[in-house]
């Protein structure tokens, strides 16, 4: 009796081991809105004064706005951004 248990608990658990070994086989393909959803795009960079800004790229004003992060009150505030998207991507006429 004991040794049928021990057969059925390793066979169980085989199964479920090969179960999630394919699972994880699977290819994993890359999620992405499109359309009105694309327009913005938004990271998070490291500066040398504030120690933290999240940049957001307006893709469709050609806009970048900056906000530096404030780590003792934990809030963003606009920041000065002297970048200009038409020169630093070469659509400037």
């Amino acid at each position: 009796m004991g040794k049928t248990v021990a057969i059925v608990v390793l066979t169980i658990t085989a199964v479920l081991l090969a179960g999630a070994v394919v699972n994880g086989l699977r290819e994993n393909t890359a999620q992405a809105q499109a359309g009105r959803y694309a327009d913005y795009a938004m990271a998070t960079v490291a500066t040398s004064d504030t120690g933290e800004a999240l940049v957001v790229l307006d893709s469709v004003t050609q806009r970048m706005l900056y906000f530096s992060y404030d780590a003792s009150t934990k809030q963003l505030a606009p920041a000065e951004s002297k970048a200009d998207l038409n020169v630093d991507f070469g659509t400037k006429k």
